[in-house]
């Protein structure tokens, strides 16, 4: 088999783009709890306010910002970032 029969290539066709008849939502999930591998260090709360704003700016509907009635850190964390921080951008 040829790598043409193997691998299809989107990138010959044109582009046909349709409106959504309908809203599609943006969820971000970057500053959820938990980090995902042990060479990551977490942000400070200041960088992630100042990501927030950016991503209302993006026009993001919502963020994942993790359990604000958690325990310890990431609770602290949820409560400092939760609603009112956004103005009446994100939900």
């Amino acid at each position: 088999m040829s790598l043409n029969e193997l691998v299809y290539d989107w990138n010959t066709i044109d582009p046909v783009l349709i409106h959504p008849q309908r809203h599609i939502g943006f969820d971000d999930e970057t500053l959820r709890d938990g980090l995902q591998s042990p060479s990551v260090s977490e942000p400070a709360v200041e960088e992630k306010i100042e990501l927030l704003h950016l991503m209302n700016a993006l026009g993001i509907d919502t963020a994942d910002i993790g359990l604000p009635g958690a325990g310890g850190n990431p609770g602290r964390r949820g409560r400092t970032l939760g609603p009112g921080k956004m103005g009446q951008g994100m939900g």
